[in-house]
């Protein structure tokens, strides 16, 4: 089936979680709880600049060391999540909402994808692939999946139930178009597919996560070329 592109100028793209979606465009303040400061500068540096979320829409992440902060980064060695938006302000005081695993020993590229990933995941964005709409689109070819998956040594039916058996309802995320080129997609290797084309894994804001970003959270502040974010001393 082909996936033709809609009119980019309404709500399609990206799924935002709509229970935990910030209220309004404000500041987030981001604090590093741990870590290697030349990595913390790096990741200012990526979000300050052109491919940042502050330079697609009104949410403006600032780097901070106020003890206050709503996001909150650990560089723990281990993997790499966030909590969904406002979720982060359920989390206790002083614990992490935010753990960027591997991003110690990651290039600048790799940097980049995963504080992109992770910092959609606090502006409430779900993965991309998870949704209703996405799992209705994809065409797997479920004889060569099992085949991938025993020569992986991946379970097949936790393979099932990752990607096929648990979609998010259209209750609870608005979601029309799967976007393969998303931050918020995860790399799925081209032998899934009866068409046999590799979806995911992007390193950098898609234009449809740029326009629903803008959608949802209205323009920036500034034109990405003058976006600058200052870190805050408390």
């Amino acid at each position: 089936m082909l996936c033709v592109p809609p009119n980019p100028y309404t709500s399609i793209s990206l799924a935002p979680y709509r229970p935990y979606l910030w209220d309004e465009r404000r500041v987030l303040r981001v604090r590093f709880l741990d870590g290697d400061p030349e990595v913390h500068a790096r990741i200012r540096d990526i979000e300050a600049g052109p491919e940042g979320w502050s330079s697609a829409c009104g949410m403006q992440f600032v780097f901070t060391d106020d003890p206050e902060a709503e996001i909150r980064v650990t560089l723990a060695s281990g993997a790499s999540w966030s909590y969904l938006g406002i979720g982060c302000t359920y989390v206790e005081a002083n614990k992490p909402t935010m753990q960027l695993g591997w991003a110690h020993r990651s290039d600048d590229i790799e940097l980049r994808r995963v504080w992109l990933h992770e910092a959609g995941h606090a502006l409430s964005w779900n993965h991309e692939h998870d949704t209703y709409k996405a799992v209705e689109y994809f065409k797997f070819d479920f004889e060569a999946v099992k085949k991938w998956c025993k020569e992986e040594d991946v379970d097949y039916e936790e393979w099932l139930e990752d990607w096929v058996k648990h979609p998010i309802p259209g209750t609870v995320v608005d979601h029309e178009w799967y976007d393969p080129q998303s931050i918020m997609g995860y790399y799925m290797p081209g032998v899934w597919f009866l068409d046999g084309i590799t979806r995911g894994g992007a390193n950098r804001l898609s234009a449809y996560d740029r326009f629903k970003a803008r959608y949802t959270y209205g323009p920036p502040k500034h034109p990405w070329s003058q976006v600058f974010l200052p870190t805050i001393m408390s």
